[in-house]
């Protein structure tokens, strides 16, 4: 009877795994339903060849736009293409493979958080499925927390979902260390995980030693190739007057992503009543993250006021509403 006794807790354990794949599966099953997988469209027209030409140099000769990444020693696509290089002849299999893996800690990540905020599983269930399936089409700036195919979100998103279980757990450390892995494959996204979280942490508990231990640490994992980026970016010239470049790049190629006034419809009304009910919710119960939402909050109005009235090229590229 003891030795009976003695298996429960292992037994338990056992029981929870399998429980959270059987939520896994019913997830994927509704959202391979509703947007289906895909494969060798949207941004991967430009990451599945670069990952081959990172392979097989004399690929795509003639293609400017593939032999200027390749070219680039570091550039925004660099960690996604050398990952998906390594897969060679197999690297459809190998990115279904990833888009799996990727899912399931993007899943597992919403889950944890769910069960830190002390929601049951069936709700903290319901919890993923809404974040993933009925938050589709309405978040400003058109970033949907799910993608139906593998891209360099796919990553980034889920290692900043347990960035922030993490950040709720005071494992700073932890936290800043993933988003800085993020960097790596999204570095836009990551470095504006690492404001909202740096800033935040900061204002909240106002431990200057301990913030530069984090942005060290953020800065190892992946931070330094956002500063790359960066100092490529502002050494460039461009030849185009900067008003022409705003109405081509950002007013003509893609406003979804850039101009507030373009995407701010009905649905970002929703958003921001919920970042509202948040602001009350955690203003006495969680510091950090009520500080996480005020960043993110003015974040927002700067974006809006620098890039519809001012036109700015500079603070339009950091295309705040992407997080």
């Amino acid at each position: 009877m003891s030795s009976v006794l003695k298996k429960i807790p292992e037994l338990l354990k056992i029981s929870g795994r399998l429980h959270f794949v059987g939520l896994f599966l019913i997830t994927f099953l509704i959202l391979f339903l509703r947007w289906g997988y895909q494969y060798g469209s949207g941004d991967q027209v430009e990451i599945l060849p670069y990952a081959l030409k990172i392979q097989n140099p004399d690929l795509y000769i003639n293609d400017l736009f593939i032999n200027h990444l390749s070219d680039t020693p570091f550039n925004q696509r660099w960690a996604i293409g050398h990952l998906l290089s390594w897969f060679g002849e197999g690297i459809k299999i190998g990115t279904y493979v990833l888009f799996l893996v990727t899912l399931y800690f993007l899943i597992l990540g919403l889950y944890r958080i769910a069960r830190f905020f002390n929601l049951g599983i069936w709700s903290a269930f319901l919890f993923v499925l809404v974040a993933l399936l009925f938050s589709q089409g309405w978040s400003p700036g058109g970033n949907d927390l799910y993608s139906p195919t593998f891209i360099p979100d796919s990553v980034a998103k889920p290692l900043l979902v347990w960035a922030l279980y993490f950040f709720l757990n005071r494992l700073k450390t932890h936290s800043f260390l993933l988003i800085g892995f993020a960097t790596l494959f999204q570095p836009l996204m990551g470095f504006q995980m690492f404001v909202l979280v740096g800033l935040s942490d900061l204002i909240g508990n106002r431990n200057i030693l301990n913030s530069a231990k984090n942005t060290i640490a953020y800065m190892l994992a992946g931070g330094w190739l956002f500063g790359v980026l960066m100092i490529s970016y502002f050494s460039g010239v461009s030849e185009v007057e900067m008003p022409q470049l705003f109405e081509i790049y950002f007013g003509f190629r893609a406003p979804h992503h850039f101009l507030p006034s373009y995407f701010m419809g009905a649905y970002s009304y929703v958003f921001f009543l919920v970042l509202g009910l948040a602001l009350l919710y955690f203003y006495d119960r969680l510091p950090e993250i009520f500080w996480f939402l005020i960043v993110l909050l003015v974040g927002c109005i700067v974006y809006a006021v620098g890039v519809e009235v001012f036109h700015s090229t500079t603070i339009a590229s950091t295309q705040w509403f992407k997080v």
